[in-house]
């Protein structure tokens, strides 16, 4: 059984820091960039579901941090619906 069976049905959150803090902070480069997850978490059969969150530094309002959740590509949450609830 691969990684991608023991993913089914599941939605996967993922914070992505963009810009370091501190210089000194106990998390650098613990997070992969955003672009790498996206590419990683397509080839296992998922794909960006909802941006869910994000941060901006106070100084300059520049993207921080962002908060992603993922779905798996053939599951529920794409599944075809409506968009409208007064379509037919």
């Amino acid at each position: 059984m691969g990684a991608g069976a023991a993913f089914f049905g599941v939605v996967f959150m993922f914070q992505s820091s963009h810009r370091q803090a501190q210089r000194a902070s106990p998390v650098e480069n613990q997070t992969a960039p955003l672009p790498d997850v996206v590419a990683f978490m397509n080839k296992e059969g998922f794909v960006v579901y909802d941006f869910c969150g994000q941060m901006r530094r106070e100084s300059d309002y520049a993207l921080f941090q962002a908060d992603a959740a993922f779905a798996r590509r053939e599951g529920n949450l794409r599944a075809p619906r409506r968009f409208w609830l007064s379509e037919p």
